[in-house]
This record gives C-alpha cells, sequence and structure tokens, in this order.
C-alpha cells in the first residue's frame, strides 16, 4: 500500500512539473531580464503623464525597457491607456472601447499637452525593449489581430502579456512564435471575480494550455506555481516595485523588474 501510494503521488508530481514547464526559447533571448519602466517613465507631479510619448521618451533616454498597456478603440485603432474609462486621465466621460480614435485624439492627459498615443507611434520610438499588455476585453481576437497587425514590421524586441488566459490562448493560436506571458495578482482579492474564477486563476488551471514563456505576478503575491516555474528555470518578472528597498528584498528572486516611482540603479542580475 505504502509503494502505491508512493508511484501515484511521484506520477503526480511528475505530472505537474511536465504540465506546468516554461517554454524553454525565452533563454536564447533577454527578454523580461532588465528594469522597465510601468507606462513609461512617467511623473505626475512634474508633469509627464502615464502612457504618454513624453514617458516613453523619458524611459528612452534613460536606457530603460518600457511596460504599457494597449486596447482597441471602436473603429479598431490601438491605442495606449490604460483604464477601460477615460475619466481619471482626461476628466471626461466615456469608454475608450467605445469611442473611435478621432474622438479621443483631442483629448489631452491630466490637463498638460500629451495625447492619447497610437500604439504605433510609441513602436516608432524604437525603445529598448517592450512588455505589451493587453488590457481584458470580450474582444480577444479583434485586439489580437490588430496587435500583430502593428507589430508586423517593428524590429524591436517586444513580448506580450495579460491577466486574461483567454487573450494568451488567442495571442499563441494566431501568432505562437511571439513570446507570450501571464500576469497574476490575487484572484481572491478582487470582487469583479465570480467563486469559479478566482479558484481558476489561483490553481493556475491555463498556464499548460498556453505554454507561458514567463509569468509575472503582484509584488505582493504568493502562489505556488509560480515558485515552481522559477525552480524549473522559467523566466519570472515582478511589478510595481515603488522603492530601491524593495528591488534589493526581492531582485534575487526574480529576472526582470517593473517599477515606478525611482529611478532603479543596480542591475536586476
Amino acid at each position: 500500500m505504502m509503494w502505491t501510494a508512493l508511484a501515484i503521488f511521484s506520477f503526480f508530481c511528475l505530472l505537474v512539473i511536465y504540465l506546468y514547464r516554461p517554454n524553454p526559447r525565452i533563454r536564447k533571448t533577454k527578454l523580461c531580464t532588465n528594469h522597465y519602466a510601468h507606462r513609461g517613465l512617467y511623473d505626475h507631479g512634474s508633469g509627464i503623464p502615464e502612457n504618454s510619448m513624453m514617458a516613453f521618451r523619458r524611459a528612452k533616454h534613460q536606457g530603460y525597457g518600457c511596460e504599457l498597456d494597449v486596447q482597441c478603440t471602436k473603429d479598431g485603432k490601438l491605442v495606449v491607456f490604460h483604464d477601460d474609462d477615460l475619466k481619471r486621465m482626461t476628466g471626461v466621460e466615456g469608454l475608450v472601447s467605445q469611442l473611435k480614435y478621432s474622438e479621443l485624439e483631442n483629448l489631452r492627459l491630466l490637463g498638460t499637452n500629451e495625447r492619447i498615443p497610437l500604439f504605433k507611434e510609441v513602436l516608432d520610438l524604437e525603445l529598448k525593449e517592450l512588455l505589451i499588455e493587453i488590457k481584458g476585453t470580450q474582444a480577444r481576437q479583434r485586439v489580437v489581430l490588430a496587435l500583430l497587425k502593428d507589430l508586423k514590421s517593428t524590429k524591436g524586441q517586444f513580448s506580450i502579456c495579460s491577466f486574461d488566459p483567454l487573450i494568451l490562448m488567442e495571442l499563441k493560436r494566431h501568432a505562437p512564435m511571439i513570446h507570450r506571458g501571464l500576469i497574476m495578482e490575487d484572484p481572491w482579492l478582487n470582487p469583479k471575480h465570480s467563486l469559479l474564477i478566482k479558484l481558476v486563476l489561483s490553481l493556475g488551471i491555463f498556464v499548460p494550455l498556453i505554454r507561458l514563456d514567463y509569468l509575472s505576478k503582484d509584488i505582493q503575491y504568493n502562489v505556488w506555481f509560480y515558485q515552481l516555474f522559477r525552480l524549473l528555470k522559467g523566466r519570472t518578472t515582478v511589478w510595481t516595485v515603488k522603492s530601491i528597498e524593495a528591488e534589493h528584498q526581492v531582485k534575487h528572486e526574480v529576472d526582470g523588474i517593473i517599477f515606478e516611482n525611482y529611478l532603479p540603479y543596480d542591475k536586476v542580475n
């Protein structure tokens, strides 16, 4: 009986290792091993809005990669903007997905002269490296295809990530060779998630289906399969690190640092 139980346990462990193993191709690149300015190297106090061309130019000048957010307008334009709603950043009511780009391009970010940039405009800056987050949407295929169209001519280094595993599965279906990562936060703290969704996310059920290149987690969140992924030589990033002290605490446990509100001086590795 003991040997049978041991055999079953060993088989289960090997199965988990097989299913949650990282995609080995990420090791052939240096993607996700740098410092990345969260939504660009912004500084609201100095009049440099997040996800603005000014913030991205500043990150390029300082030599950092960038993390940014993309979503589709009503007419299929891919813009760089974090919130679903425009209110916080522009003072105007409305959802990005329900407006045409012509209705957005005259808006200004936080009272500055900066406007909502098109994703193609950011690509033209030829930033050091991009971590591109696709915001959650029901129009998954539409936004993935729009993103792939814009990326077709870029020569820069980039990886695509999302909180939504279904978006990453859509990306895998259309462009399996593009590096992809799952962003994670504690699902039990999100009141919008149903109990089923919380269980699925906390167990990482989608991880084997996506065949991830890397995982990116909230600095406050600890989950078992993240540690397993790293143990199996998977690549990992952490967000959002907000001080050099916080960076020192986690830098030996991750490959990449997504930071804001400070300038990092140390290398991650």
